[in-house]
C-alpha cells in the first residue's frame, strides 16, 4: 500500500512539473504572440489628388501606414482597380510613424472601386531580429464615379455647362435641337455695317477739292540725313500746309458759289443782265487760276524746283547788275 502511495504521488509531481513547464513556456511566447497581433496597418480611408478626378486626366491615390510596434515595419502596398492590380509599393516605416504610399491612375468614365492592401509585412527588432507579422487592417476599399469630359477641360460633364466647349452653353443647345456632346463652328462675325459717303455737289470735280496732306515728297528724298535735308523737309511741309489752306478756301468758296447762284436763279427774271455774264467769267478764270495752283503745290520737289530756279536767276541778276557799276 505504502508504495502505491509513493507512485502515485510521484505520478503528480510529474504532472505539476510538466503543467508548470507549458505555462513557463506560454508566458515567454505571449510577448512575441501580442507583437503579432498589434501592429500596423493601413489608416482608414484612401484619397485621390483631385477630389473630382474625371476621364483621361492622371490622378493619385494616396493612403497612410500607421506603424504601432516597437519595431520598423517593412511591407509592400497593392493598389488595385477594379480587382486589376495597379501598382505596388515597398516600405518601410519606423516605430510609431505614419508614411504615405501612393500609385498613379488614368481613370476612365464609370464607377471603379479602389482597394489598397498590405502585404508581406515584416517586422524588424533588435532584440528578437526580423519576424513576419500581420496587419490589423488588411483591405481599405473606396468606391468613386468617374465622370466623362468630353472636351477634356477637366471639368465633368455633369458640371460642366457646355460640354463640347463650342461657347453656347448645354441648354441652350438642347433648347436649339442640338447635341450638347457635338462641337459646332461658332458663327462668323457679322461685318461692320458699310458706311456711304454722301458726295458735296459743287461745280468741279471732287478730286480738286481734297484737303489730306499730299504723300508726294520733295527733293529731300534724294538727300541724306543732313542740313540740306532738312531745310527741303521743311520745305515740303510748308507747301503742304500752303495747299490744305487753299482747298479748304476753294471749298468754301465753291459753297459759297453754288447757294449764291442758287438765290440768284430763284429771284431771277428771264432776261439776264450783261453784268452777270461778267461775273461768271471772271470767277471761272479765278477758280481756275486756285485750281492749277493746287495741283502745282500737289508736286513739292516741282515747286522747290521752281523756287531753286527762281533763287539762281535772282542771284544771276543781281550779280550782273553790280558786276555792270563803274568804279
Amino acid at each position: 500500500m505504502r508504495m502505491s502511495a509513493d507512485k502515485t504521488f510521484g505520478d503528480t509531481l510529474i504532472y505539476m512539473y510538466r503543467l508548470a513547464t507549458f505555462w513557463l513556456v506560454l508566458l515567454l511566447a505571449v510577448p512575441s504572440l501580442v507583437g503579432a497581433v498589434e501592429n500596423a496597418g493601413i489608416v482608414e480611408g484612401i484619397w485621390l489628388s483631385n477630389p473630382e478626378p474625371v476621364e483621361n486626366q492622371p490622378v493619385r491615390i494616396y493612403v497612410a501606414i500607421h506603424n504601432t510596434t516597437s519595431g520598423d515595419l517593412e511591407g509592400t502596398v497593392h493598389f488595385r482597380v477594379n480587382d486589376q492590380l495597379l501598382d505596388t509599393m515597398r516600405i518601410n516605416a519606423l516605430s510609431g510613424r505614419i508614411i504615405e504610399s501612393w500609385a498613379d491612375w488614368v481613370p476612365t468614365a464609370g464607377t471603379s472601386t479602389l482597394t489598397v492592401d498590405l502585404r508581406r509585412t515584416e517586422l524588424a527588432n533588435t532584440a528578437s531580429g526580423t519576424q513576419a507579422v500581420a496587419v490589423v487592417q488588411p483591405l481599405t476599399e473606396r468606391t468613386i464615379f468617374i465622370d466623362t469630359d468630353t472636351d477634356g477641360d477637366t471639368i465633368g460633364n455633369q458640371v460642366d455647362e457646355d460640354d463640347d466647349n463650342d461657347g453656347m452653353s448645354d441648354t441652350d443647345e438642347a433648347a436649339a435641337g442640338r447635341d450638347p456632346l457635338v462641337y459646332n463652328e461658332p458663327p462668323a462675325p457679322e461685318p461692320p455695317p458699310a458706311t456711304t459717303t454722301v458726295a458735296t455737289s459743287t461745280s468741279e470735280p471732287a478730286t480738286h477739292m481734297t484737303t489730306a496732306t499730299t504723300e508726294r515728297t520733295g527733293l529731300e528724298s534724294l538727300f541724306e540725313p543732313s542740313a540740306t535735308h532738312n531745310t527741303l523737309a521743311r520745305t515740303t511741309e510748308l507747301i503742304t500746309q500752303v495747299k490744305t489752306q487753299l482747298d479748304r478756301y476753294r471749298q468754301q468758296r465753291t459753297a459759297e458759289t453754288v447757294a449764291t447762284n442758287s438765290q440768284e436763279a430763284a429771284t431771277s427774271t428771264d432776261k439776264r443782265s450783261p453784268d452777270g455774264t461778267g461775273s461768271l467769267l471772271v470767277g471761272g478764270l479765278y477758280s481756275g487760276l486756285l485750281a492749277t495752283l493746287s495741283w502745282l503745290l500737289g508736286y513739292p520737289a516741282l515747286v522747290q524746283l521752281l523756287l531753286l530756279i527762281t533763287l539762281l536767276y535772282t542771284l544771276y541778276r543781281v550779280a550782273r547788275a553790280y558786276g555792270r557799276r563803274p568804279d
